[in-house]
């Protein structure tokens, strides 16, 4: 489930957090800040559907002053444990965004009864601050 509610339920609390928050059959959620430096992926949300799955949009960014040069920024979603879709920023010499397919927002079919993980990740030592949104709607 997601947030531990229930999907048609009422009084969810809202705020940052890895899970996700519902009013009605709609569904939403914030990363808040979350950092990530290479090896160290940074988990911007985490959390296990329930007998329901959602159309979602799930928009990715960094936070300011993060890149370097020649290095690569992104994220990767699973479920199940299982990589479904990883996408990339990469920038030049000078720290120039040359590709920024991380910024495109991603829609997805989240599955009934699966583990969600969305992770940042990087190839720079330095750490990288970046944030998660998701919006959508569940269907029983």
């Amino acid at each position: 489930m997601f947030g531990g509610g229930n999907p048609v339920g009422g009084s969810n609390p809202t705020g940052i957090s890895s899970s996700l928050n519902y009013i009605g059959n709609h569904v939403y959620g914030t990363s808040g800040a979350i950092t990530a430096s290479n090896g160290n992926n940074g988990t911007l949300f985490e959390f296990t559907t329930g007998s329901f799955y959602s159309i979602v949009e799930f928009g990715f960014g960094l936070g300011p002053s993060n890149i370097s040069a020649s290095k690569i920024y992104g994220y990767k979603i699973s479920v199940n444990n299982e990589v479904i879709l990883e996408n990339v920023s990469t920038s030049d010499g000078d720290g120039t965004l040359v590709f920024d397919g991380a910024a495109v927002v991603q829609h997805l079919l989240l599955p009934s009864n699966s583990t969600i993980k969305i992770e940042a990740t990087t190839t720079d030592a330095d750490d990288m601050t970046c944030y998660g949104i998701i919006t959508g709607r569940t269907y029983a």
